[in-house]
Formats: structure tokens, C-alpha cells, sequence
């Protein structure tokens, strides 16, 4: 099969999170505003107060699209050399009470 299944509310929010980081906004016709829209940053010079705006962003954006997650910690950054964001992502779970890690680096192909 082409998708793989997931069996647990932990797996599941994990690929919501991957999917909506990986989604610019615009993207989706019925909900413009979804989407983490880092992708659109790659092609911009990048410093530390854009690095800090990003993160705040995608942090709130992400308690409020899935308001079941607690985001402990979040730390990207960015490397001008290969033209890539990378993004770690430490959250929690409020009705489960578990945690779990995410690490990205999104370039431009």
C-alpha cells in the first residue's frame, strides 16, 4: 500500500504535525490560513530575528490547529550553505500524557 497505517493517537498527531509544517498557507482551497509555510523562508536571507519570529509563529500556529498538543520546545535553524531549515520539535500530548520528538529539515530541491 502506498500509506502506512497508524495505530495510536501519538503516531497520528505526529504526521498532522509533519503535514501541516510541510503545508504553506494558500495552499489548501477550503482553509488558506493552515500551514506552517516555512518552505516560502528558504528563498529569503535569514537571520536571527526572522528565527525567532518563525518559531514563535509556527509554535502558536501549532497549539492553536491542534489544541491537544503541548509544544515543550521548538529550535530551528537555518543553513545558508545548502539552502535548509531544519526544525526540532519536543511536544506533549494533553490526554494521553506522553511525549514525543520531531526533526525536519525542509531544502530546496
Amino acid at each position: 500500500s502506498v500509506f502506512t497505517s497508524v495505530y495510536t493517537t501519538l503516531e497520528q498527531t505526529k504526521y498532522n504535525i509533519i503535514n501541516f509544517v510541510l503545508t504553506d498557507r494558500r495552499e489548501r482551497p477550503f482553509n488558506p490560513n493552515f500551514g506552517a509555510g516555512i518552505r516560502t523562508r528558504l528563498f529569503e536571507q535569514i537571520t536571527v530575528d526572522d528565527l525567532d519570529n518563525l518559531k514563535q509563529s509556527v509554535s502558536n500556529q501549532i497549539e492553536s490547529y491542534f489544541p491537544n498538543v503541548i509544544v515543550n520546545s521548538l529550535d530551528i535553524t537555518s543553513n545558508v550553505n545548502d539552502n535548509s531549515i531544519s526544525m526540532t520539535l519536543k511536544y506533549s500530548l494533553k490526554n494521553i500524557k506522553s511525549s514525543d520528538s520531531l526533526v525536519l529539515k525542509i531544502q530546496n530541491a
